[in-house]
């Protein structure tokens, strides 16, 4: 008879009670619902967040009424500080 060697299994995979999956997969599914909530929605706000000199940008006034400003703070939080 051949002994033939024990294989290990990979990562166990984790399982959760059903109330925190739950609970888990409505905060995912709302995170882009607070994101839109909590967004800039003004030009002289954004321009502060990212420290831009408004005169740097007065070409795009116009645009504003054509295309709502709508930029989720994350975002924001990830341009470059002073770089129009």
């Amino acid at each position: 008879m051949t002994h033939q060697p024990r294989l290990q299994s990979p990562t166990p995979v984790l399982s959760y009670p059903p109330i925190l999956t739950a609970i888990a997969e409505i905060r995912t599914s709302d995170a882009w619902q607070h994101s839109l909530r909590n967004s800039i929605a003004s030009v002289q706000e954004l321009l502060d967040t990212v420290q831009v000199d408004p005169s740097r940008i007065d070409a795009m006034q116009p645009s504003r009424k054509e295309f709502p400003l709508r930029v989720p703070r994350s975002y924001a939080a990830r341009m470059r500080k002073g770089d129009p």
